[in-house]
């Protein structure tokens, strides 16, 4: 069950942060906070608290500017400083020539549960339309592009930082964007400068791809083995909230090769962690549907509690290498 949070908002700056040519804007004083805008910003924070694609990672706080400017932030409580700081960073990264998107940049104060943070969203641009109305030689409404739109409260923000003041632990989201000719996550490489880490999706991803992978390539695609894998990926949400290598291995391969080989493709694709802890919100993608694709185009999703249950559904293996897939007690069905 996810647990509800409580954030209070205490203050918060907007800067204009433009890579079009455009004039950028660093702000010196703070927004009002009016409830509809504090409602607005609550709910960014919170989806971006959910967010699976965010990394949990930490400082290196060795040589690392940002978080010496941290650290007497939380002893100054100087905000425009902060502010300042952080902002100007954004647009160094800008007059390194870059293909990072312009943005409103908003910095804010805020408490998550009672734990003090400093939250950095950028609200990369998205264009809409809107109507205009025209009078000249007689009224005629039209629809415009609106090339300035900020994401609406039901969208996730690309990119943001999280930063808890109280342990400084940081949770990511970014996307790499070519900085002076070379891809890179600038956020985490340029700005931040935190330890590498994965996003809950994608450790779930790797984990999932990395069996996928060897169970086609060795075990002839064994439907039976894809059920063991899948059960022990739940179990482990399910009773602790992690994902644990080793007993996913032990459970799915049995075979001393098999183990191995799996945990040196997992490891190739950078994870190193025997245990990634997962958050309540992980559950929809570690409990997804099973896909089965046939030959002839037929695709049937199948609960992974139903993979090895055969009073669900029955694989059975012809003569013929063939297999026939037997769907059982249908009380009713909808087309869609």
């Amino acid at each position: 069950m996810i647990k509800s949070m409580e954030i209070n908002i205490e203050k918060a700056m907007l800067h204009i942060l433009d890579n079009d040519g455009g004039t950028s804007i660093v702000s010196e004083k703070n927004i009002v906070l009016e409830e509809e805008l504090a409602d607005f910003i609550e709910k960014h924070l919170k989806k971006s608290f959910e967010d699976i694609d965010g990394k949990e990672t930490q400082w290196e706080t060795r040589d690392n500017e940002l978080y010496d400017e941290l650290v007497q932030f939380k002893r100054t409580q100087d905000f425009i400083r902060i502010n300042q700081d952080i902002a100007g960073r954004f647009l160094k990264v800008f007059d390194l020539g870059s293909d990072v998107p312009s943005a409103d940049l908003l910095i804010v104060v805020f408490r998550k549960d009672q734990i003090p943070y400093l939250g950095v969203l950028k609200f990369n641009y998205r264009n809409s339309y809107i109507h205009h109305v025209e009078t000249e030689d007689g009224v005629r409404a039209t629809i415009v592009k609106q090339p300035y739109a900020l994401p609406l409260e039901t969208q996730k923000l690309e990119e943001y930082v999280l930063m808890d003041l109280f342990d400084d632990q940081l949770k990511i989201k970014e996307r790499k964007f070519t900085i002076a000719g070379e891809k890179r996550f600038y956020i985490s490489e340029m700005i931040v400068k935190s330890k590498s880490s994965l996003s809950e999706k994608s450790s779930i991803d790797i984990v999932e791809k990395s069996a996928k992978k060897l169970i086609a390539q060795e075990y002839g695609n064994d439907l039976e083995k894809w059920s063991d894998f899948k059960d022990t990926l739940s179990e482990d949400y399910i009773n602790n909230q992690e994902i644990n290598i080793d007993r996913i291995a032990e459970k799915t391969f049995k075979d001393q090769d098999g183990k191995a080989a799996f945990k040196e493709e997992v490891e190739k694709y950078g994870l190193v962690d025997g245990q990634i802890k997962l958050g309540a919100n992980a559950e929809k993608r570690v409990l997804r549907k099973h896909k089965i694709v046939t030959e002839t185009g037929i695709e049937i999703s199948i609960p992974p509690s139903f993979l090895k249950d055969k009073e669900m559904i029955e694989f059975q293996n012809n003569r013929d290498g063939s297999v026939s897939i037997l769907i059982k007690n249908i009380g009713e069905f909808n087309s869609r």
